[in-house]
């Protein structure tokens, strides 16, 4: 498993269609490795509210530390 729950990770790309920019940071959620390995991640803006909550593969992850 590359990520964990409540793991700080950031989008390696944009993703227009749910609002998210490249290294917009979000919490990983939920884990998941079946069928596929997979993370539900949470994005929320800076005053706390939620953006989106999205699947995501792992190659489309990175880590903040």
């Amino acid at each position: 498993m590359t990520f964990k729950e409540f793991d700080s990770v950031k989008v390696k790309k944009d993703y227009p269609e749910y609002k998210l920019k490249k290294g917009s940071i979000g919490a990983i959620v939920e884990c998941f490795q079946k069928p596929n390995e997979a993370y539900l991640v949470e994005f929320s803006d800076s005053s706390g509210e939620a953006i989106c909550t999205e699947f995501f593969k792992p190659y489309e992850l990175e880590n903040v530390g």
